[in-house]
């Protein structure tokens, strides 16, 4: 818990501090749509805390000082090249099955949901809240949630994998952490994500077929 309010809150007051020096003219903060669940959620936990908190910490720094605010809560990022593995590791891992040609084993017999959006679309959706100076407190999921069968199947076949995707009944469930559609920025700036998870898991693919 420390170190995420290390990083997030007093992190963000920090930026803030910097963005009056330099006499920025809008301020783009980055959450997570974690940031956003209450205590009956099972993802609830003092990740999405520190980002609620570095959000409150700064709504109050901004107002005092004038400083036009947006605050984006994005879903999962997920995006092409090793640096995404650190935040998204569950998603790569199922990638590393299917290109080694691995079964893809789900605990549970719940097919969980996830929402995932990738980095090329979040970049545009910024370029476009810079442009058009929006301002307020958005959600930013991607309208469509995904089961992980469809994450592996769609690894299997961009890989033009022989992996299998089996279920461990004799394990615990995996939760959801789905998220309803929230439009209204999209409608505002005229962008909705466009990356689909099979084109998004493609790009990754011809990145690693590049490298080898």
């Amino acid at each position: 818990m420390h170190g995420a309010e290390q990083v997030n809150v007093l992190g963000t007051l920090r930026l803030c501090h910097a963005c009056t020096r330099a006499r920025v003219g809008h301020l783009i903060l980055v959450s997570s749509i974690l940031a956003g669940l209450d205590e009956s959620s099972p993802f609830y936990g003092s990740y999405g805390l520190s980002k609620r908190h570095a959000e409150e910490v700064s709504r109050l720094y901004c107002a005092s000082f004038n400083l036009p605010l947006t605050i984006l809560r994005p879903s999962q990022i997920y995006g092409v090249g090793e640096s995404f593995r650190k935040h998204q590791p569950f998603l790569y891992a199922i990638l590393d099955k299917a290109e080694n040609n691995e079964d893809i084993v789900f605990y549970g017999a719940n097919d969980a949901q996830r929402n995932l959006i990738h980095a090329e679309d979040v970049a545009e959706i910024i370029s476009r809240v810079v442009k058009q100076r929006i301002e307020g407190l958005y959600a930013c999921p991607n309208p469509i949630n995904v089961h992980y069968s469809e994450i592996a199947a769609e690894a299997i076949a961009a890989f033009g994998s022989t992996s299998n995707i089996r279920f461990a009944t004799d394990k615990t469930d995996i939760p959801d952490n789905a998220f309803a559609p929230d439009v209204d920025l999209y409608c505002r700036i005229g962008y909705f994500p466009r990356i689909s998870l099979a084109i998004g898991i493609e790009k990754e693919v011809a990145r690693r077929r590049a490298n080898q």
